[in-house]
């Protein structure tokens, strides 16, 4: 994702920069630039949004997992606890 924050600055400066450098620019000089600037974060977002989706995903599951593990904890500690003690 920041592969594509990175291609969208590059963009954005080399936009300035032909408009800068040609005398009398027009907006198609300046559509290049900004044209590449916006490829490149369309790229990046392709990839970050699924990443942040599946991050998020398997973070849930991981929080159920433990709270489910929690519980299970609890459950054998009191059933240990309930057992009469031989001495």
């Amino acid at each position: 994702p920041f592969i594509g924050l990175f291609g969208t600055v590059i963009g954005v400066m080399r936009a300035f920069k032909d408009l800068a450098s040609a005398a009398g620019a027009g907006p198609g000089l300046v559509a290049v630039g900004i044209s590449e600037a916006l490829v490149c974060t369309a790229a990046g977002l392709l990839v970050a949004i699924p990443a942040v989706a599946a991050f998020n995903h398997f973070n849930q599951k991981i929080a159920d997992f433990s709270e489910e593990l929690g519980w299970m904890a609890e459950e054998v500690l009191d059933s240990l606890s309930e057992r009469p003690h031989h001495s």
